[in-house]
């Protein structure tokens, strides 16, 4: 039996998670629009970055200060605030579900969508007290705007009792994490494209070729040594996570179905994104494959993890299609 007041206002939270996101993305498009140092011309590419926080022992952290420029911070303050109160949002709708339902609110497709919107949100304002990621903002904001934009307006469900296969303790440990692996897989694609985009301006600004957008890009994010360390630290801390999520899972199923793995469609994807992001980390720590080609190998196994949550939770028919919307 539900609660449908409790499902309603999980509903209303969702909405205005909607709402919040929207705001911080017109923030962080702001100032990501007007930032540049305050002693550049708006055209010059150059990189400013704050310098790295030290500990008492004047050495640098474990994760070093990203910086931003000093035009447009202003913004980019009201769009991380507007983050913290994105991901309170989007946790008492996730949690208002949950306790309407009385089971761990992921269901189907529309309680992933807003869990995993939650899981985005709360790994990018994690990581900002360790680290200035405002200039990822843009990229953060957009994406959980577009995710509850798609939940609420398509993929909206009303609460309903959990299928058989799910009645499990497994259903916590296992989702929870695949969710909030794609929360850090999500931030250290971000840095990897702003490495790519640095990359392509700095090619092309050796032979004489127009760079416009990504000049604009590369004056506005960290240099490519900060931009590298990030994603690989970022990449190195989730990929444990999603590897306990992989193996939860063949537990979960040995449980259920009686085998460990069966090739599912869910279950060889999420195969491939273990196999594409240890193939990530081995070109990271390989000499001739950092830079660059170990930025694409991190956006490829980004556009795998989307794959994996939208196309093959909505669309494939196998063991996992209870997921579906």
């Amino acid at each position: 039996m539900t609660d449908e007041m409790l499902s309603l206002f999980s509903t209303y939270f969702a909405y205005a998670g909607l709402v919040v996101s929207t705001l911080a993305f017109g923030f962080f498009i702001a100032s990501f629009s007007l930032s540049r140092t305050a002693d550049t011309p708006a055209e010059q590419p150059v990189l400013v970055t704050a310098g790295a926080p030290s500990d008492v022992n004047g050495a640098e952290s474990v994760m070093p200060s990203l910086g931003q420029p000093v035009r447009g911070q202003r913004w980019a303050n009201i769009g991380m605030s507007l983050s913290w109160l994105q991901a309170g949002v989007l946790l008492a709708a996730v949690v208002l579900r949950g306790l309407s339902a009385h089971r761990w609110p992921l269901g189907n497709m529309y309680e992933f969508a807003i869990f995993g919107a939650f899981g985005v949100t709360a790994a990018f304002v994690i990581a900002s007290l360790r680290t200035d990621v405002r200039w990822l903002g843009v990229l953060i904001s957009g994406f959980v705007l577009l995710d509850v934009g798609v939940a609420v307006m398509v993929l909206f469900t009303e609460v309903a009792p959990l299928v058989p296969a799910l009645h499990s303790y497994w259903l916590a440990i296992h989702v929870t994490a695949a969710v909030l692996s794609t929360g850090g897989f999500t931030l250290g694609s971000g840095a990897s494209l702003a490495y790519l985009a640095v990359e392509r301006a700095r090619r092309r600004t050796e032979v004489g070729q127009p760079v416009r957008f990504t000049r604009w890009v590369a004056a506005r994010v960290p240099d490519q040594r900060r931009l590298d360390a990030f994603a690989y630290r970022v990449h190195a801390f989730t990929f444990p996570l999603w590897t306990f999520a992989v193996v939860a899972g063949a537990i979960w199923a040995q449980a259920a179905w009686h085998r460990y793995w069966g090739w599912d469609p869910k279950e060889t994807w999420s195969f491939v994104i273990w196999v594409v992001y240890a193939a990530y980390l081995h070109a990271r720590a390989t000499a001739g494959w950092k830079g660059a080609r170990a930025a694409w190998i991190s956006v490829w196994g980004f556009i795998a993890v989307l794959f994996n949550f939208f196309v093959v939770n909505i669309l494939f028919v196998g063991l996992h299609s209870y997921s579906g919307v």
